[in-house]
């Protein structure tokens, strides 16, 4: 999951390998269905706590031999040793990604944690602020309300950068405020929340479109509810495989990148 440029990144092959697929469905049998239905399309997936509980290490296993890989979005937050644990135990299992919370002692455990298996590339990406929180939300969970969530976002970027963690969860807004800053912008930006012209933005907040993800820095987005929710998923992947093409290009010629 290094931060791809250069050949190879703009053609499809390497537009479905930054295309995470947010498997948020209600059951195995459902997650199933829909990676039968995308087989040979998708390459990387997305697993929450839910979804992952219903699959299993085994189920896991037999579909990373399959080629898929996984970002295991657990997002750790906890004492150091149990974070460590987990970290580890996830990175065992082969996992491409892992998610953290984006506190400075949870972060420097969690790369502990994976540094621990010899051999691992996972990748420990701290989340930044929740794509469905905005400045009231955040001030309401005690934050200095003279703090934004951009304010909010690059001062924990900047502690991903100095805990040593690969990279970070952060909105389309703010992949641009973060590959532009000295400190953290070598980091590797993952980006939820995308949604085009006319899509549910369900719950989420802070969104915006493939366009404005390539343009500020990103290195791969996770997209979930379009696809997963679409009467045609296979339609609706192959089209925002097609639109990252076109604005990675778009945004190359532009000199933006």
């Amino acid at each position: 999951m290094d931060r791809l440029a250069g050949s190879g990144c703009c053609d499809e092959e390497g537009m479905r390998d930054r295309l995470i697929l947010a498997l948020d469905v209600e059951s195995r049998g459902e997650a199933e269905d829909l990676l039968e239905t995308l087989r040979g399309r998708v390459r990387f997936v997305k697993l929450g706590f839910e979804l992952f509980l219903s699959f299993g290490e085994e189920e896991v296993r037999r579909l990373r031999s399959e080629g898929l890989s996984f970002f295991f979005d657990h997002k750790f937050y906890d004492i150091g040793r149990t974070v460590r644990a987990g970290v580890r135990a996830v990175a065992r299992m082969g996992a491409r990604c892992v998610t953290v919370h984006a506190e400075p002692h949870t972060m420097r455990s969690a790369v502990e944690g994976r540094d621990e298996v010899a051999g691992s590339d996972c990748k420990v990406l701290a989340v930044t602020v929740l794509t469905n929180m905005e400045d009231k939300d955040i001030h309401a969970t005690g934050i200095d309300s003279r703090l934004g969530v951009r304010d909010l976002v690059l001062k924990r970027a900047r502690q991903a950068a100095r805990a040593g963690v690969d990279g970070v969860i952060a909105s389309v807004g703010e992949a641009e405020l973060i590959r532009g800053d000295e400190e953290c912008g070598g980091l590797l930006i993952v980006t939820p929340g995308v949604r085009e012209r006319g899509e549910d933005y369900g719950d989420q907040r802070r969104v915006g479109d493939v366009f404005g993800a390539l343009r500020g820095g990103s290195d791969y987005i996770v997209v979930g509810r379009p696809i997963v929710k679409s009467e045609s998923p296979r339609e609706v992947f192959d089209r925002y495989v097609t639109l990252m093409m076109s604005r990675e290009w778009e945004t190359r010629a532009k000199g933006n990148r």
